[in-house]
Protein backbone atom coordinates (compact mmCIF):
# COMPACT_ATOMS: atom_id res chain seq x y z
CA UNK A 1 0.00 0.00 0.00
CA UNK A 2 0.92 3.52 -0.23
CA UNK A 3 0.79 6.48 2.06
CA UNK A 4 -1.43 8.83 1.78
CA UNK A 5 0.82 12.34 2.55
CA UNK A 6 -1.92 14.54 1.15
CA UNK A 7 -4.62 12.75 3.48
CA UNK A 8 -2.28 12.92 6.00
CA UNK A 9 -0.86 16.42 5.84
CA UNK A 10 -4.61 17.31 5.36
CA UNK A 11 -5.44 15.65 8.58
CA UNK A 12 -2.72 16.97 10.41
CA UNK A 13 -3.30 20.52 9.28
CA UNK A 14 -6.47 20.49 10.17
CA UNK A 15 -5.62 19.43 13.74
CA UNK A 16 -3.09 22.47 14.40
CA UNK A 17 -5.79 24.78 13.06
CA UNK A 18 -9.08 22.98 15.19
CA UNK A 19 -8.45 20.31 18.03
CA UNK A 20 -10.60 17.05 16.98
CA UNK A 21 -13.54 17.09 19.26
CA UNK A 22 -12.36 13.72 20.42
CA UNK A 23 -9.26 15.84 22.36
CA UNK A 24 -10.92 19.35 22.86
CA UNK A 25 -11.52 18.43 26.49
CA UNK A 26 -7.74 17.34 26.83
CA UNK A 27 -6.47 20.78 26.66
CA UNK A 28 -2.85 20.31 28.62
CA UNK A 29 -2.08 17.73 25.55
CA UNK A 30 -2.53 20.66 23.15
CA UNK A 31 1.07 21.37 23.02
CA UNK A 32 2.16 18.02 23.01
CA UNK A 33 -0.71 17.28 19.93
CA UNK A 34 0.68 20.11 18.40
CA UNK A 35 4.33 18.69 18.44
CA UNK A 36 3.24 15.77 16.68
CA UNK A 37 1.56 17.12 13.50
CA UNK A 38 4.46 19.27 13.00
CA UNK A 39 6.54 16.73 13.46
CA UNK A 40 4.34 14.53 11.15
CA UNK A 41 4.31 17.37 8.51
CA UNK A 42 8.09 17.48 8.47
CA UNK A 43 8.39 13.70 8.17
CA UNK A 44 6.15 13.80 5.05
CA UNK A 45 7.76 16.29 3.66
CA UNK A 46 5.12 18.96 4.07
CA UNK A 47 5.90 21.55 6.62
CA UNK A 48 5.67 24.05 3.71
CA UNK A 49 1.95 23.51 3.70
CA UNK A 50 2.10 25.49 6.90
CA UNK A 51 0.94 28.97 5.76
CA UNK A 52 2.72 32.08 7.46
CA UNK A 53 -0.39 33.40 9.68
CA UNK A 54 -0.99 30.16 10.76
CA UNK A 55 2.74 29.26 11.56
CA UNK A 56 3.15 32.62 13.00
CA UNK A 57 0.29 31.51 14.90
CA UNK A 58 1.67 28.85 16.07
CA UNK A 59 5.20 30.17 17.21
CA UNK A 60 3.08 33.19 19.25
CA UNK A 61 0.90 30.17 21.07
CA UNK A 62 3.89 28.49 22.21
CA UNK A 63 5.85 31.73 23.13
CA UNK A 64 1.98 32.42 25.54
CA UNK A 65 2.81 29.21 27.19
CA UNK A 66 6.49 29.69 28.26
CA UNK A 67 7.19 30.12 32.18
CA UNK A 68 9.93 32.22 32.77
CA UNK A 69 11.83 31.94 35.74
CA UNK A 70 12.74 34.79 38.21
CA UNK A 71 15.96 36.98 37.11
CA UNK A 72 17.70 36.00 40.48
CA UNK A 73 16.28 32.40 40.91
CA UNK A 74 13.64 30.87 43.45
CA UNK A 75 13.88 28.83 46.27
CA UNK A 76 17.80 28.75 46.39
CA UNK A 77 18.12 27.78 42.90
CA UNK A 78 19.95 29.41 40.17
CA UNK A 79 17.95 31.20 37.46
CA UNK A 80 19.01 29.03 34.58
CA UNK A 81 17.41 25.63 36.33
CA UNK A 82 13.51 27.17 36.59
CA UNK A 83 10.95 27.47 33.69
CA UNK A 84 9.56 25.44 31.00
CA UNK A 85 6.62 25.79 29.77
CA UNK A 86 2.27 25.29 30.73
CA UNK A 87 0.70 22.39 29.06
CA UNK A 88 -2.41 24.87 28.75
CA UNK A 89 -3.10 28.77 29.29
CA UNK A 90 -5.98 27.76 31.45
CA UNK A 91 -3.65 26.35 34.23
Amino acid sequence: TQLERDKHSRYLLHCLREVPQPYAALDTSRLSLAYFCVAGLDVLAQLGKIDAPLRAGIVEWIYSLQVLPPSDGCAGLPADRLGGFRGSGYL
